[in-house]
């Protein structure tokens, strides 16, 4: 071999070196947005499903109430009631829980519940109204990029039947 096709060689392998690292440093990247990307779609499914269980309960504690003032003017659980036994909507407010949820990292739940006003829906009132406000933040201890919150609006729906 002459010192022409050594210089090339060498040349090559360079290339072919800093070829390798530049591809998998893309794929290194590549993994970690994965992955991230699966952990916020996990923190999202995980808020719904506390949403979705919220709307299957009913707006007071009161079943019998059809005015504000008869709402209930305590907003979290009655004695005796822990999740996920709640039986309305605002049984949820203050809920607080920290667990793997059948995922690869734990999340932490935050909930409040508050009643709001038509005028400003995403404004806590001291008044009852027909309106509760729900605010679930998902995050995580482990991943920094895991910060969602999802929010939801429960309106009281009175049907009178004679």
């Amino acid at each position: 071999m002459n010192n022409a096709e050594v210089i090339l060689t060498i040349g090559s392998l360079v290339l072919l070196t800093l070829f390798s690292l530049s591809l998998n440093g893309s794929i290194v990247q590549d993994n970690i947005q994965m992955y991230q990307s699966a952990q916020v779609t996990e923190a999202l499914v995980l808020a719904q499903r506390f949403i979705e269980a919220a709307e299957t309960a009913q707006f007071d504690e009161n079943n019998s109430a059809t005015i504000p003032s008869s709402f209930s003017s305590t907003l979290g659980p009655e004695n005796g009631e822990v999740y996920p036994n709640f039986d309305d909507i605002d049984d949820y407010n203050g809920l607080l829980i920290t667990q793997n949820w059948g995922g690869s990292i734990s999340f932490t739940v935050r909930i409040l519940v508050y009643y709001v006003t038509e005028s400003a829906p995403f404004t806590q009132t001291l008044s009852r109204t027909y309106k509760k406000y729900m605010e679930v933040q998902v995050t995580s201890a482990q991943d920094a990029t895991v910060n969602v919150k999802l929010e939801r609006l429960f309106a009281f729906h009175y049907f009178f039947v004679e």
